[in-house]
């Protein structure tokens, strides 16, 4: 069901693990660019989802206990 979104879902999590400090896979410099690039893709899928053009739905609410 992510497929879509999988390449942003990673996009997302790549700038997380890049704003820890002291790892060698940190990079604030990279993760700037990063965080801009997936802030962008989050509003464009927003937009869509908003104007009815996405080309799935979103499953919210779910419990993973």
């Amino acid at each position: 069901m992510l497929g879509p979104y999988l390449h942003d879902i990673a996009l997302g999590s790549l700038v997380t693990l890049q704003m820890m400090p002291g790892q060698p896979w940190s990079g604030v410099e990279r993760a700037g660019a990063n965080k801009a690039a997936f802030n962008q893709r989050v509003g464009t899928v927003a937009m869509h989802f908003a104007r009815g053009q996405a080309t799935r739905s979103i499953a919210s609410g779910r419990g993973y206990c």
